[in-house]
């Protein structure tokens, strides 16, 4: 029989920067990786355990409409201008609270203006396009808002034109998904003359017979409907509804023509295919996979970019991806799911990569650490991460980028806030951690136990840790911490003045300050569970522990 294992003391520390990973066994993951959580924030260059920044309220606008689309135009100067549809209404918002309205549209309508790739800097417009093909394509300069005048190559009147998708490059207007006066046609893409948005053409196929910088159109090889379009590194990718994806090649008008991806690469949404950076990825069924990998790889694990996640997000049928490039993440809405998936690009798993489609795409770095690069934020407010309009847009004051949401009520939301009573001014963001798998040595129990957890010195907040405990019997035991806010401010003003040993501030603030517990129970495997609910902001540095292992 083995003798006894003689009591030896141990110790531990939790630290943080890891995203979710939920797929593998939660004694494999990462140290640093969660087993479980939401609404926390991650930074490659920051480990420290965050809070998410609360979504603010910017206004609500004057008909109190559903908000269904938004455009930005980012001018030739640098002065921003962004609006807002509300059903069946258009506004131009001033930045603050104030919106004008400027036109209308249809109320079935989903106008879309990205500041990014519909925006036409020769005359200085943003070109606004329908999802819903019942308004035609409209013009925003800062002043008017009306339908573009479309011509023929001879000049003459085309007539209504209508279009899901649009992208400027090469000096032309490329729609996708398109109705003109004969018929609906979504398997079309059609481009412009170049350096004139207004001349198209339905008649002219690439040809050697035409001019390079005529208008022309191309249909999709599978003949399916245009589901995305995106423009990056040089290669224009779309998406066939059900189908696969298409990188346009050639040059001109001469020779442009589709290459195909593997059958089943296709986006999975009306807004599923995103630039984000150093990549172009989009939402299948069940997942989201990199164009780049696709490429290389085929249909494969590797071009997975959600396989740390595939347990959770497996059924989810569809998706909405909005790419903020100022705070480099990218938010990806599930259908009829009251949650947002946050993908940090930067801390994306390295691979030995192949070329890109063009051989342009950025190659990933090799030393990025190999930790989960995802986040699941949810909310207790109304909105629910369940916006009716998402999208990139600019803000006419700062001329920042943010991703701005609306709701059915005419309210119009920030993702990217700082208000300080939580989402929407009125909710907290509750906040919660679990930690992999926790194994005391072959044979023994952990007994004895007592740690600290390490925070930033800042405001005041509650700090639940739940030791979940498992191995022979199951069971949980917490302890709360109460932090407490900075106090003792130094006032600029009276006796004491801006300089010598007198700072205008407050003392200590930002040091790394530790407070110890005794956490109840034992056993021989446990997992540390950190909830913080409310609406401050917090940053605890690492968890602390000590305990004896024995037979």
């Amino acid at each position: 029989m083995p003798a006894a294992i003689k009591p030896k003391d141990l110790d531990l520390k939790i630290k943080f920067g890891g995203g979710l990973h939920t797929r593998a066994s939660a004694d494999e993951i990462d140290q640093r990786e969660a087993a479980n959580g939401q609404n926390f924030l991650l930074d490659l260059e920051n480990r420290e355990l965050r809070n998410r920044p609360p979504f603010d309220l910017i206004g609500t606008v004057p008909n109190a409409a559903e908000i269904r689309g938004g455009f930005s135009l980012l001018k030739s100067d640098g002065t921003v201008s962004t609006g807002f549809q509300a059903g069946g209404k258009v506004y131009s918002w001033n930045g603050v609270s104030t919106f004008t309205e400027i036109g209308s549209c249809n109320s079935s309508a989903k106008l879309r203006g990205h500041w990014r790739s519909h925006n036409w800097n020769l005359s200085d417009k943003v070109l606004i396009t329908d999802l819903n093909l019942v308004e035609v394509v409209k013009e925003w300069n800062g002043t008017t808002f009306q339908s573009v005048s479309f011509t023929k190559q001879d000049s003459t009147a085309f007539g209504t034109f209508y279009a899901k998708y649009l992208f400027i490059t090469n000096e032309r207007a490329v729609f996708g998904h398109v109705r003109d006066p004969g018929q609906t046609s979504p398997h079309m893409m059609v481009g412009s003359k170049v350096s004139d948005y207004t001349q198209i053409s339905i008649a002219n196929r690439p040809s050697s017979s035409l001019g390079t910088d005529d208008p022309f159109y191309i249909l999709t090889p599978d003949l399916k409907p245009i589901n995305g379009m995106e423009n990056a590194f040089g290669a224009t990718i779309l998406s066939t509804e059900k189908g696969q994806l298409f990188n346009l090649a050639g040059s001109s008008a001469k020779d442009f023509n589709f290459d195909t991806f593997f059958p089943g690469s296709y986006a999975s949404g009306a807004e599923s295919l995103a630039y984000i950076g150093t990549d172009i990825v989009y939402g299948r069924q069940g997942r989201i996979e990199s164009v780049r990998d696709t490429n290389t790889f085929g249909n494969s694990e590797a071009d997975d970019l959600t396989k740390e996640i595939a347990d959770v997000i497996g059924a989810y049928v569809g998706w909405t991806l909005i790419y903020n490039g100022r705070v480099n993440k990218l938010y990806l809405f599930p259908m009829a799911q009251s949650e947002v998936w946050v993908f940090n690009p930067a801390m994306r798993t390295s691979r030995s990569l192949g070329q890109g489609v063009t051989g342009q795409f950025i190659q990933q770095p090799t030393d990025i650490p190999k930790l989960s690069p995802w986040m699941r934020w949810n909310t207790t407010h109304a909105l629910a991460f369940q916006p009716t309009f998402a999208m990139s847009m600019l803000d006419p004051v700062d001329g920042l980028e943010y991703v701005f949401m609306g709701d059915a009520s005419g309210n119009v939301y920030r993702m990217e806030g700082s208000g300080a009573s939580g989402d929407g001014g009125t909710s907290s963001v509750d906040v919660t951690w679990t930690s992999k798998v926790f194994s005391a040595p072959l044979d023994t129990k952990l007994y004895n136990l007592s740690g600290y957890i390490k925070y930033k010195k800042n405001v005041a907040a509650t700090v639940t840790l739940t030791f979940l405990y498992a191995g022979i019997a199951a069971f949980d035991q917490s302890v709360t911490i109460d932090i407490p806010a900075i106090s003792g401010a130094i006032y600029f003003g009276g006796p004491n003045y801006f300089g010598g040993d007198i700072y205008f501030g407050l003392p200590f603030s930002g040091r790394l300050i530790r407070q110890k517990f005794d956490p109840p129970g034992g056993g021989e495997d446990f997992q540390v569970k950190v909830e913080v609910n409310g609406t401050s902001d917090f940053s605890i540095n690492e968890i602390g522990l000590r305990f004896t292992a024995a037979s």
